[in-house]
């Protein structure tokens, strides 16, 4: 089973009489893409978009199989364990790149706007709770990512200072070195 019709199961099952906003998932998928790129530059949004072969296109494959998951997620049974492996994988890219707090998870809640624009008819009350559920979690995520960036940068540099004050130091200095700076 594929995971669009996986997708559309889980939601008929769990929102009974929305059929006309699963019969449009990979739409809703595609749009969803296409604003979660929308904070990058046209060149980037062509190709991370475009370029479907996940060797060429590494970010943007991880980008559609989780925003796909998350989607999967949000209409279906929410189950902590997928919500927070696709959030990781998502998040770990838009921690590196030049984006503010806000822009990096700012994608979780342009699903709402997307969902509204197709069925305007629906009750979202269930489905805006989960979208808010996922923000949250994905600004905890981004927090981590980004205290495991500045603890690394923090290692490197005194990784960094370290090197430079033994490469200063003579030989006589090491412990158990003689006069000559040779080992005893």
């Amino acid at each position: 089973m594929d995971d669009q019709t996986r997708i559309s199961q889980l939601a008929k099952e769990e929102f009974p009489g929305c059929a006309a906003l699963f019969d449009d998932l990979p739409g809703v998928l595609d749009r969803w893409l296409e604003r979660t790129l929308e904070c990058h530059s046209e060149e980037t949004v062509r190709f991370l978009g475009a370029e479907k072969d996940p060797f060429r296109n590494p970010v943007g494959h991880t980008l559609r199989e989780n925003l796909s998951v998350l989607l999967e997620q949000v209409l279906g049974e929410m189950k902590p364990e997928p919500v927070q492996a696709a959030l990781q994988n998502i998040i770990r890219i838009r921690a590196v790149q030049d984006l503010t707090p806000s822009q990096a998870v700012q994608f979780i809640f342009q699903l709402r706007p997307i969902l509204r624009e197709l069925h305007a008819s629906v009750n979202y009350e269930v489905l805006d709770d989960r979208i808010d559920q996922l923000g949250l979690r994905a600004f905890e995520e981004y927090s981590r990512c980004r205290e495991r960036i500045a603890d690394l940068r923090i290692s490197e540099s005194r990784r960094g200072m370290y090197m430079a004050a033994a490469q200063r130091e003579p030989a006589l200095s090491k412990p158990g070195s003689n006069e000559q700076g040779f080992s005893a």
